[in-house]
């Protein structure tokens, strides 16, 4: 008798809570990005082979690695967005150049969602 009681007081319990709207998909949609107004600039004067158009709104972090001297690093910090830059004459080597931009893109592959 003290079981059917036990039983009746669960089973209505999962009844009142089994009592709910069902959910509903989410529609679709995108982040709206707010971009600031572009203005550029000729960036020239860090004494690299080649020059650009820089956009006011971003920063510029040199960096230091061995045996190579111009990379750097565009910085964006209002969209917390970088981009990589190195600079690599060719003489005579594209396809090695090119065997190690494939492999430095492949070992960011366990990162990425797709490499197209």
């Amino acid at each position: 008798m003290k079981y059917i009681h036990i039983v009746i007081v669960l089973s209505a319990l999962f009844l009142l809570a089994a009592c709910s709207e069902s959910p509903m998909p989410k529609p679709y949609g995108y982040f709206r990005v707010e971009l600031p107004e572009a203005h550029y600039s000729i960036m020239d004067t860090l004494n690299f082979p080649y020059r650009f158009e820089l956009s006011e709104n971003a920063d510029i972090d040199l960096k230091q690695v061995k045996n190579e001297k111009y990379w750097m690093d565009v910085q964006y910090p209002t969209l917390n967005a970088t981009l990589y830059c190195s600079y690599k004459p060719i003489q005579n080597n594209l396809f090695e150049l090119s065997e190690d931009s494939r492999k430095y893109v492949y070992k960011h592959a366990v990162k990425a969602d797709g490499i197209a």
